[in-house]
């Protein structure tokens, strides 16, 4: 059985959308994608607060408080071909699929991403991980992980493939994709190659990658 580690926010779901349109409304800023240089939002957010602002907050962390309240997790749309890649995976023979995150604001957060996956998944078999940090994302021990972040990329224990974002773009990644969706023919190939060898560690990565029809270019 293969194990594919697959991360919620911004791989699954649509969270940047939602959450710059959310901090216009409570806090007047204007955010870009482009200027998210990391995965943590918030950091963006106070960096463009007024000094009254940030004296109410406190600290950056606590903007998820107000930014993660009570439905805003629930009604995050999916990423274009997120559903339909997550069954594609899921049809893959021995595999099981993993949700692996981490929740923003853990009273409500944790609760609303169960519902949201109960909701879009009704009929997959998967299990659902939450950790406190994406750098304790490699304890899931998955063969393969996808996720936009590279603090969860570089612990994985498994073959990290890595959704291209503006926050991980200068990260050293054998394998990326632009989308969940096009990520699936890269775990296609990865499973076809462990399905080939008895020691992972002797895999030839290099012929995996032609067998997996990546094409750096696009990707």
């Amino acid at each position: 059985m293969y194990t594919i580690a697959i991360d919620m926010d911004s791989v699954t779901v649509d969270f940047f959308t939602s959450s710059v349109t959310k901090a216009k409304l409570l806090y007047g800023v204007d955010i870009t994608k482009e200027e998210v240089d990391k995965p943590s939002i918030s950091e963006i957010i106070w960096k463009k607060l007024s000094d009254k602002q940030k004296l109410y907050l406190g600290n950056h962390r606590n903007i998820y408080q107000e930014l993660c309240g009570p439905g805003f997790f629930l009604n995050l749309k999916p990423l274009p071909g997120a559903i339909q890649a997550v069954n594609d995976i899921s049809q893959i023979d021995n595999v099981h699929i993993i949700f692996l995150t981490k929740p923003l604001n853990w009273s409500i957060s944790s609760n609303e991403k169960d519902q949201w996956l109960k909701e879009h998944f009704p009929d997959i078999n998967y299990s659902l991980m939450m950790v406190d940090s994406p750098a304790t994302k490699g304890f899931c021990m998955a063969d393969i992980m996808v996720d936009d972040d590279t603090r969860a990329l570089k612990v994985s224990f498994g073959q990290a493939v890595c959704i291209t974002e503006p926050w991980n773009k200068d990260y050293n990644c054998r394998f990326r994709a632009d989308s969940l969706k096009n990520a699936v023919r890269i775990v296609r190939g990865i499973i076809n190659n462990y399905e080939r060898y008895e020691n992972l560690s002797e895999l030839d990565w290099d012929e995996l990658e032609w067998e997996a029809g990546i094409d750096e270019e696009k990707t």
